[in-house]
């Protein structure tokens, strides 16, 4: 209550003795002595601990003109954080300052983005705005020598409850890539071992509530993009996704604020795009899409599991499921991932829930090697930043008090996963049971999400409009016709060149203008051994369930399935690599050559430009030793691919099929 007593008032028999002093003090004036005063304790400074003590939180009125008043909130709360020179309010109110109510209305509850868009709501108003902030003040009585001192001020900290969880499951989700899936060579090795290192700290830091723990997260996100930045372009979509909404961290911390509002419109924009291109007539074809791929799989295993050992009943399932997985499969994608994305950006509360399901299916329906789990994780974390204030402080308070119990189950079962995987356990089922363990704490996160669907108003921002209008320019890559090998089309069948095949858009617009050199050329036959191992990525063989998968696949007419960039990104091997002719543009095949010449032995390959038969030569060393009906313009007579377009311009091999179809067959990823 801030008030101060004397101690004498409270002190046991204070009354007596202070009765009795004042009887001495009357005797004495009569017989002209003096009586003796107890000892005063000479006057000092006061303690930060008893300013601390005795302070309130006082309310302060303040009458505000109309107009913009250059005040600048927290994120997630209606405490000041700046006061612009320009702000006819500048010298009356302080950074720290909490505003508790606009014109008799109480704001306590908002987050800084919402206070911002009321402020402005009511800023024409003629008669002002009546704002009221609470301060924190001091009651200690000041007495004669006391030295004064400043009341401490509020500690302002970018990290939010909901970042804090973010950073501790993000952290969880670089040790899982990191430890299970990248192959890094070079540099990169050390590289990965300082971002293990920092990402197990960034959990430590965060989940113990460190004061450090913001520069940990910025290190191990510098060293996050820079392990991604090494491993170009042989990367999945999903790390693009990551270096997008890493990167966006990243600056944001570095400018003292959260990226939560700009991470929710990155993720809204790449589910969009996910859905949107697949919106073309291959993957809407049963026999060719790759959803239908993995719906024959999955039910080809379900077929095994429902027969119970009997093989009637087996083909009597197959012969079932089989069909309406293939017709329906395609359909139940897009429905899916266009949810997710408008769920997101309208109806949060229905956007998380849909995604997590989502993915849960994604990392444990389809068998191997199409159970693509890791990617569900990035995704699953990522969706923490939805999580609404109420339940990440909840969340956040359980793990600060727990925080010692999730260090040690992260350890134990990050050592579990690497002894699984040393054992020859598919790392992919690894990332499922890890994904099982973690949407629970996204859904618990996110329970109440913004409640009847309604959205959080979030204040402008350059650097967030900047992110998004890079989200923007990946979404529209396939548009372009660049970074095939990488683009949000995953698994989309969509031809990116050499015509379109989306129902509503072209592809390929940057070919149109001969910018990137020739669409299609066709690799008819090679003796490298190189190319023979990567290309075209005929995967069919490596498709399980092994019992019955081909004849689930035979029963509906499903086509060959081909991943040229699953030994190229996670380096598996492919159990049988069936050759066939493929089409790449001219910037791929310089790469191919490149990587030919550089493999150390001897080898031919002979490709076709329109009309015109090209064989071209190397021996041992690299050197070009054979170009049989070579023009100087043609791409065996150029050389290396730049630093740019070996970084950014992958494209996939589209395999030549004499099967009829003129559909693009599953080419994936």
């Amino acid at each position: 209550l801030g008030l101060i007593f004397e101690p004498e008032a409270f002190s046991p028999g204070a009354a007596p003795q202070r009765g009795r002093r004042t009887a001495l003090a009357e005797e004495s004036r009569q017989r002209g002595t003096t009586v003796p005063q107890p000892a005063r304790a000479a006057p000092g400074p006061r303690s930060r601990e008893q300013c601390t003590g005795g302070t309130v939180m006082e309310r302060v009125p303040i009458n505000a003109p109309q107009g913009p008043l250059g005040l600048i909130f927290e994120p997630e709360s209606t405490v000041l954080s700046k006061v612009r020179e320009t702000s006819p309010l500048y010298g009356r109110v302080e950074v720290g300052w909490t505003l508790v109510g606009v014109d008799r209305e109480d704001v306590s509850h908002m987050d800084g983005s919402q206070v911002t868009k009321l402020l402005k709501m009511r800023s024409h108003n003629p008669q002002g705005r009546h704002l009221e902030f609470k301060k924190r003040s001091f009651s200690v009585r000041e007495l004669p020598g006391d030295t004064a001192v400043e009341a401490p001020k509020p500690h302002v900290t970018v990290h939010s409850p909901v970042m804090d969880l973010y950073a501790v499951l993000w952290s969880i989700d670089v040790l899982v890539q990191s430890l299970l899936f990248h192959k890094p060579s070079g540099v990169g090795v050390y590289v990965a071992y300082v971002l293990i290192a920092f990402g197990a700290l960034t959990c430590t830091a965060h989940a113990f509530h460190l004061e450090w723990r913001r520069n940990v997260l910025v290190v191990a996100l510098a060293l996050r993009l820079v392990d991604v930045g090494l491993r170009l372009p042989m990367s999945w979509d999903s790390e693009w996704w990551a270096l997008q909404t890493d990167a966006a961290l990243l600056v944001r911390l570095l400018t003292g604020a959260t990226a939560g509002r700009t991470i929710q419109l990155q993720m809204a924009l790449f589910y969009l795009a996910a859905g949107f291109w697949k919106l073309n007539t291959s993957f809407l074809d049963g026999a060719s899409s790759c959803a239908s791929v993995f719906g024959v799989q999955t039910a080809a295993r379900a077929a095994l599991m429902l027969g119970g050992g009997d093989d009637q009943a087996v083909l009597d399932w197959e012969a079932f499921l089989a069909p309406l997985a293939q017709t329906y499969t395609p359909c139940i994608v897009i429905a899916l991932e266009m949810s997710i994305a408008l769920g997101l950006l309208l109806r949060p509360n229905v956007g998380v829930r849909v995604g997590v399901l989502f993915h849960a299916i994604n990392a444990w329906a389809p068998p191997a090697p199409n159970n693509i789990a890791s990617f569900s994780v990035v995704c699953l974390v990522r969706l923490v930043t939805f999580a609404p204030k109420a339940a990440a402080d909840a969340l956040h308070l359980t793990m600060r008090n727990n925080s010692a119990l999730i260090c040690a189950g992260v350890a134990a079962l990050l050592g579990a996963a690497v002894q699984q995987f040393k054992a020859g356990r598919d790392p992919q089922f690894i990332a499922a049971v890890g994904y099982l363990v973690l949407a629970p704490i996204v859904l618990l996160a996110c329970r109440g999400t913004f409640p009847g669907g309604k959205r959080r108003v979030h204040a402008p921002s350059k650097a967030r409009t900047r992110f998004v209008l890079i989200a923007l320019l990946y979404c529209a890559t396939p548009l372009l016709g660049v970074l095939e090998l990488g683009a949000p089309n995953m698994y989309a069948n969509l031809r990116m060149r050499a015509g379109s095949n989306h129902l509503l858009a072209p592809t390929g617009l940057l070919f149109k203008t001969g910018l990137l050199g020739a669409e299609t050329l066709t690799v008819v036959k090679t003796t490298s051994q190189h190319v023979l191992d990567y290309y075209p990525g005929d995967c069919t063989e490596e498709l399980k369930p092994a019992e019955n998968r081909a004849r689930a696949f035979a029963s509906v007419g499903m086509r060959p399935f081909f991943n040229y960039a699953l030994k190229r990104v996670i380096k598996c091997s492919y159990t049988k690599n069936t050759w066939r002719p493929f089409d790449v543009p001219a910037i791929e095949l310089r790469r191919i050559l490149g990587e030919m010449s550089a493999a150390g032995k001897a080898a031919t390959l002979t490709y076709k430009d329109g009309d015109r038969t090209i064989q071209v030569g190397y021996d041992a060393d690299g050197a070009q030793v054979k170009c049989t009906g070579c023009t100087p313009d043609d791409v065996a007579s150029q050389g290396p691919l730049p630093f740019w377009a070996e970084k950014f311009l992958v494209y996939l091999p589209y395999p030549v099929l004499a099967d009829g179809n003129g559909e693009m067959p599953c080419a994936g990823p």
